[in-house]
């Protein structure tokens, strides 16, 4: 098992997670092999390829219940529109994970999977990593989305019950996604594919930072400044103004009750809003370190 955990990666000695960041130490004509240690193969393939899996596949049935349970409410309300749509970014994002790291972990531990890495692996990575940026920020902005809604129904009952909002709602769902899309536009340009040669005679493609991609401008402005504001700075301010009028409101909600029959008339909905509260205070968890990861990567690639 150890030999095959040294099988040649189609990647260059100079590269980060497969992108080769340096294009003059390349021969254009051969693809570079790199090799990875039997330590380093064995823990990438237990995190990524056997512990990530996992969690990938979790996700997405756990995602794949919700849209059916949520689709099926009747009637459908605002807030099931919204979480359906957090299911759908949050599946693509689990499915572009899975051809990014989860095979790659497979391949340097078993020897398997050779033909993924040669021929279809440096093809779908312009492709993957862009999904991966537009379902992240999607989900985060459909989060901000889902917290705004709470409010709304929380401090205007009548008028959210009188009003569904439903088609509104649907068109802000769709709006997210094509927003995104145009705004991680770039991102489909960091990375350029240049045709090589494996030892062993078989045709392949170097995947190679793009001029865009390896530009200090480009890594500056869009890649760390663009990225804080749009992705951490306006949304997470947002969710925790948002998220501490719905405290307050459910506090002084609390405080108003004055018998057994309001509690029960009124504690589903603030069920409802006390879990979203509890969503979106991991999520904000979980999305911090995210961006110093963000960084890292940057910093390592440019």
């Amino acid at each position: 098992m150890e030999n095959a955990t040294v099988f040649p990666d189609f990647n260059s000695s100079v590269m980060f997670e497969g992108f080769l960041t340096d294009n003059s130490s390349v021969n254009s004509t051969v693809c570079p092999e790199n090799v990875w240690d039997p330590t380093h193969a064995t823990t990438v393939f237990w995190t990524n390829s056997v512990i990530g899996f996992g969690f990938i596949i979790f996700g997405i049935c756990g995602n794949a219940l919700s849209i059916i349970v949520l689709s099926r409410e009747r009637p459908l309300t605002t807030t099931s529109i919204l979480l359906q749509g957090v299911a759908v970014s949050d599946s693509l994002y689990l499915l572009s994970n899975l051809f990014y790291v989860v095979f790659i972990g497979i391949n340097k531990y078993t020897g398997q999977i050779r033909w993924y890495l040669r021929a279809l692996h440096p093809l779908l990575m312009p492709y993957v990593k862009p999904l991966m940026y537009i379902s992240q920020q999607a989900s985060v902005w459909l989060i901000v989305l889902v917290t705004l809604d709470r409010h709304y129904v929380i401090t205007n009952p009548i008028q959210a019950a009188t009003n569904p909002r439903t088609k509104r709602t649907q068109l802000k769902v769709v709006a997210v996604f094509f927003l995104t899309i145009a705004y991680n536009i770039p991102h489909f340009f960091e990375l350029d594919l240049v045709p090589c040669k494996y030892p062993d005679g078989e045709n392949g493609h170097i995947m190679m930072i793009s001029e865009l991609g390896n530009s200090m401008v480009y890594f500056l402005v869009y890649g760390i400044g663009f990225y804080f504001i749009t992705m951490y700075i306006v949304p997470m301010l947002i969710l925790a103004i948002v998220n501490m009028k719905l405290i307050w409101t459910l506090r002084r909600a609390a405080k108003q009750r004055v018998n057994l029959a309001e509690v029960k008339g009124k504690s589903g909905r603030d069920d409802v809003t006390f879990v979203l509260v509890v969503v979106v205070f991991v999520f904000v968890a979980c999305q911090t370190p995210d961006f110093l990861l963000q960084i890292y990567y940057f910093e390592l690639v440019i």
